[in-house]
């Protein structure tokens, strides 16, 4: 099965005064584990790993064949020559075994997918995974996401190792707010930021005030869900092995063709994006 994850990262405009509050280029933040088809964060990790390792400098344009080399990067087996089958097995590393399975064997059991029922099928709920804990998400609509925040480079390097106090509000009316105090250097986890279809009851607005007394806001931390699908790869044109093992009919031609195995269309591999 192919990956097809989304992920834009939204900057905030500049710093508007040395004193009062600033609208935040100032607060960095992110979604913690963003791709719904994995319970866990690692999952995603393996993908994003990759592809920075091949991407090249950000400010190039991305290479032509990126999707490939994101691939070989994961599937490639561990070894020191891999110029063909035979020199990369005379060369193995520890690793060797382990990687010629490919990067799908690390995840499978960590995917909102049941793979063992009969129908197979994607999960109306699934149990996921964050660094403050768990908790069962509908698959389809969320009611809210994990979101990490952080200082901006630039603030952390004015804050130093002082303590910073990050409050927060639901942009909905009668929502939930809080606050914590934590060194400047830290993330501030939001374990359940509300989603909603609604944009106006979606999110929160974050103030962060600083040892000296400065404060940055940014009035609009909304995470818009995507909902990816994903159409005629090998599994869903029946090019692949079918669940069900059937002895071939009798035909002229040994050419197995897509009508010759039940047809289905793989859904439900949701990400989140961020928005300003």
């Amino acid at each position: 099965m192919r990956l097809h994850a989304i992920r834009t990262i939204v900057s905030a405009s500049a710093l508007l005064g040395t004193f009062g509050p600033s609208i935040a280029g100032d607060i960095d933040w992110d979604v913690e584990n963003p791709f719904r088809f994995y319970k866990t964060s690692a999952a995603f990790a393996l993908h994003e790993k990759a592809f920075a390792e091949v991407r090249g400098d950000p400010k190039n344009a991305a290479p032509s064949d990126l999707v490939w080399r994101i691939e070989r990067r994961l599937n490639d087996p561990d070894c020191t020559n891999s110029a063909t089958p035979a020199t990369c097995a005379a060369t193995r590393r520890a690793r060797y075994e382990e990687s010629r399975l490919g990067w799908a064997a690390k995840t499978l059991g960590t995917i909102c997918y049941d793979n063992v029922g009969r129908p197979r099928r994607y999960l109306a709920q699934c149990q996921r995974a964050f660094s403050w804990g768990a908790a069962k998400e509908d698959y389809v609509l969320p009611e809210a996401h994990t979101v990490v925040l952080r200082l901006s480079a630039e603030r952390r390097a004015d804050a130093g190792a002082g303590p910073c106090i990050w409050s927060w509000r639901a942009r909905a009316a009668g929502g939930k707010s809080g606050q914590r105090t934590l060194p400047c250097g830290d993330k501030v986890v939001i374990d359940r930021v509300p989603f909603s279809l609604d944009h106006a009851a979606s999110g929160i607005a974050v103030n962060v005030k600083l040892p000296d007394g400065r404060e940055f806001v940014e009035p609009n931390v909304r995470v818009e869900d995507l909902f990816v699908v994903a159409l005629g790869d090998s599994f869903a044109s029946g090019d692949s092995t079918p669940e069900r093992r059937k002895r071939p009919a009798p035909s002229t031609s040994r050419r197995p063709t897509r009508s010759s195995t039940r047809r289905r269309c793989r859904s439900g591999c949701s990400t989140t994006r961020r928005k300003a």
